[in-house]
């Protein structure tokens, strides 16, 4: 029985849309999709009634007949729901599903639904995850997008047989842009370019999810600036065979180095000079921090290393 799943997700920062839906990314996969729409109140039943489970992680779809008292506790969450969220990012996806499983937890019954839950995840976290990418590479360098966990996730289910949503309660995971912004068709145009590419391409994918993953540790500075580095440096090994070098490598250079002045002379030619000033600062830290342990993580280049990747990573989208 092929079941719809949708995944939503609160994104705050965006002020408006040119349109809705704005289709983001929209893989060969037959149904598959996600996009930003304004029409909260689709979805904001599903984020009142993860309030009103309170439970932070579950990794079943769980019956709505059993949430119905539930939902009398949180008209105020509702309310306020409506004035603080403009968009929500959707995620659909279609899946086989078997069938339902009826269990018995602390007196209530919760039911369960058959399916093959790391494949459905996986593939929802895939194409949420290029569509926040795209749209944070897609907005200009005055809009700083990153990815915070300042709202739950929401995954529920259209039961094809009595059309009910069954809702799930899904693990963090939202994105914040740090000014409010109104998104405009030519946003929207190159958040799907850029979405496309690295929903299509594993290997620029991963270094999607380096940056996704620095963004959300804004609490701890080594992980956020050791994910924007080792995305910087995966970056620099995956196009260094893409881009040929102009010159031959000098003997005292090291070869990162080497590779990320090809590649910015390639791409940006014009600002490749304080591009590599840049990239060798970043690197200068991150070697001083990891051999001798005495610079302070609150000093680490975070932002200065994902700055890189964002510019090198569009200008290489582009050229695709």
């Amino acid at each position: 029985m092929r079941t719809k799943f949708i995944k939503a997700a609160v994104v705050s920062g965006i002020d408006s849309l040119p349109s809705d839906p704005i289709v983001i990314v929209s893989p060969n996969k037959e149904g598959s999709r996600a996009f930003l729409t304004s029409d909260i109140a689709e979805y904001q039943e599903a984020v009142v009634v993860r309030e009103a489970i309170g439970i932070k992680v579950t990794s079943h779809f769980i019956s709505p007949i059993t949430l119905a008292e539930a939902f009398t506790h949180v008209p105020e969450h509702r309310r306020s729901l409506a004035r603080d969220v403009n968009v929500f990012l959707v995620v659909e996806i279609y899946a086989e599903r078997e069938p339902d499983e009826v269990q018995e937890i602390d007196g209530t019954l919760l039911t369960y639904m058959g399916f093959n839950a790391d494949s459905l995840r996986s593939t929802a976290d895939s194409l949420q995850r290029a569509a926040l990418s795209g749209i944070s590479l897609a907005f200009p360098g005055s809009v700083s997008p990153s990815f915070r966990d300042l709202a739950e996730g929401i995954c529920f289910a259209i039961d094809p047989a009595s059309n009910r949503r069954i809702y799930h309660v899904h693990p963090r995971v939202s994105s914040s842009i740090q000014r409010l912004a109104a998104m405009t068709v030519s946003d929207a145009q190159e958040a799907h370019e850029f979405a496309s590419a690295l929903c299509n391409n594993p290997n620029l994918e991963s270094i999607a999810r380096l940056l996704h993953e620095s963004s959300r540790q804004s609490g701890n500075g080594l992980l956020k600036f050791m994910a924007a580095w080792t995305a910087l440096e995966v970056l620099v090994n995956k196009l260094a065979h893409t881009y040929e070098p102009s010159e031959e490598q000098p003997k005292t250079e090291p070869a990162m180095i080497y590779r990320f002045r090809n590649i910015a002379n390639a791409l940006s030619p014009l600002s490749a000079s304080q591009d590599v000033e840049s990239f060798m600062a970043v690197r200068t830290a991150r070697n001083t921090f990891m051999h001798s342990m005495k610079t302070e993580i609150s000093s680490l280049p975070s932002d200065r290393a994902r700055d890189l990747v964002r510019r090198y990573l569009r200008l290489h989208i582009h050229r695709l």
